[in-house]
């Protein structure tokens, strides 16, 4: 029983070194990354800067897309649409206090997560998120998002 213990323990201290490997703390690994991660901001600036205009913003969100409000609701593509488009803000259109991206799948997929603070109707909430990203064949596409409230206080 001992022996197995010792067995199991010492498999465990050479596989933590590698699963550390697998999941690095930092956002990006080298430059290629890094140029994805410029990519995905400066792709989330165009989508903020055509906030206002719907038939644009359909070029932004993947035909799939979902995002699960602050209060648990889910929109389709169409609905967020329709309320970015209406000058609410939102996670997609204010800029954000915190941001990270983490770059995936060779480049192809990215996912960012922030906080953001959001003035509505005399009320300021900040709210946690995360995005995923996805390159298409011309852009890339916001394909899912999600949106927790962590602090909320009236003006």
């Amino acid at each position: 029983m001992k022996f197995a213990r010792i067995v199991v323990l010492v498999c465990a201290c050479a596989i933590a070194p590698q699963l550390g490997i697998a999941h690095p703390p930092t956002i990006f690994i080298g430059e290629a990354e890094k140029a994805v991660g410029d990519e995905v901001l400066d792709f989330r600036k165009r989508l903020a800067a055509a906030a206002r205009d719907p038939a644009k913003l359909k070029e932004f969100y993947a035909e799939t897309f979902v995002h699960t409000t602050a209060d648990a609701r889910v929109q389709n593509r169409a609905e967020r649409i329709a309320l970015v488009a209406s000058g609410v803000p939102t996670i997609e259109t204010v800029v954000p206090d915190d941001v990270a991206i983490h770059v995936h799948a060779g480049g192809w997929a990215a996912v960012a997560y922030g906080v953001t603070t959001l003035k509505r109707a005399g009320t300021t909430t900040r709210e946690r998120w995360t995005a995923t990203y996805v390159r298409s064949e011309k852009d890339w596409l916001l394909a899912a998002s999600q949106s927790t409230r962590v602090g909320k206080r009236t003006l």
